[in-house]
């Protein structure tokens, strides 16, 4: 089941989880499912996923496993399975549940207190802090920018993290790509923007793909159908008419140039486009080496900067 595209209702969400009548929560480490197998009692536990720069995470505390006789955590428990390093998964859910995290544990706390009894706290992250934490110096050359990151996310200790990984090849190849002062993350977040791709990871799989053009909600809520809360923002500042996109032409060294205008609605009314004006920004792009991949790159900085719908799309003048 391809979860970025599937859709559901609250009533059916109802019926699987049966009424959410009893949250749930189970951790797996290197393969042992430790809360029913080695009975761990856990509490605290948080999950936070993010597609954006940071990794996606998740915390939780182990509690009745210090033996006062041994002054030590009991050494045949889940304290034995959580060390630095070691896989992680987490399901959530009521009775039944689902993957929502992947990745290792990165920082372990032995705790003892006068006032609380002693735990164990645990912080996880997603396989991205192994890339973060990795720092080159390097130049690709006659590659295409998804083989680079194919290559990239292949290396350990990334690949060890990860369940697998979905790349959707985009061939045209590159003179030369540094890479100098980032690390890996940064690098490949950067390549995937240039080309107008994502690239995250959900459930422990890594992602790098075009963003998918259909707008098709996954699941519509309500007051009286699990919406608790929520908050809209219209933010106009960033908003522009054109971006433009200037280069070299690769074959005689004359200016090249290509644009791509906003299309679309952006609020209820005229106010929002006459806000637009003639506003633009102008790049210089030395990869753009005709006005059709001028215009082209003109298309991804506008679409992923801005996350407005271009005029192509729309067919909106």
């Amino acid at each position: 089941m391809d979860l970025m595209r599937m859709s559901t209702t609250y009533a059916k969400l109802q019926t699987k989880y049966r009424n959410f009548g009893a949250p749930t929560v189970r951790v797996t480490v290197d393969g042992t499912e430790i809360t029913e197998k080695l009975g761990a009692r856990l509490s605290g536990v948080a999950v936070e996923l993010t597609a954006g720069a940071d990794a996606s995470g998740c915390s939780f505390d182990v509690l009745g496993e210090y033996e006062a006789k041994n002054t030590d955590f009991a050494a045949a428990g889940p304290v034995k399975l959580l060390q630095l390093g070691a896989k992680v998964e987490v399901e959530l859910g009521y009775i039944e549940t689902v993957s929502v995290f992947y990745g290792l544990v990165v920082e372990v706390e032995y705790i003892y207190g006068d006032e609380d009894a002693p735990c164990l706290h645990v912080e996880c992250m997603d396989a991205k802090c192994l890339l973060m934490k990795q720092r080159r110096l390097a130049i690709y050359s006659e590659k295409s920018i998804t083989a680079v990151l194919g290559e990239l996310l292949d290396a350990r200790p990334f690949s060890a993290y990860i369940k697998g990984k979905d790349i959707e090849t985009q061939r045209e190849k590159i003179d030369m790509l540094p890479v100098a002062g980032e690390d890996d993350y940064q690098f490949a977040a950067r390549c995937a923007a240039y080309i107008g791709y994502e690239f995250f990871i959900l459930q422990g799989k890594a992602y790098l793909r075009s963003p998918p053009s259909s707008m098709t909600p996954i699941m519509t809520v309500g007051p009286d159908a699990g919406l608790q809360s929520v908050k809209l923002s219209l933010r106009g500042g960033g908003l522009l008419q054109t971006v433009r996109v200037v280069g070299v032409g690769a074959v005689d060294g004359e200016p090249v140039s290509g644009e791509s205008a906003a299309g679309g609605s952006f609020s209820k009314g005229a106010s929002a486009r006459q806000m637009l004006g003639q506003s633009a920004k102008v790049y210089f792009d030395h990869r753009a080496g005709s006005n059709a991949e001028a215009a082209a790159r003109a298309g991804v900085l506008m679409r992923g900067c801005r996350h407005l719908p271009t005029k192509d799309e729309t067919g909106c003048a």
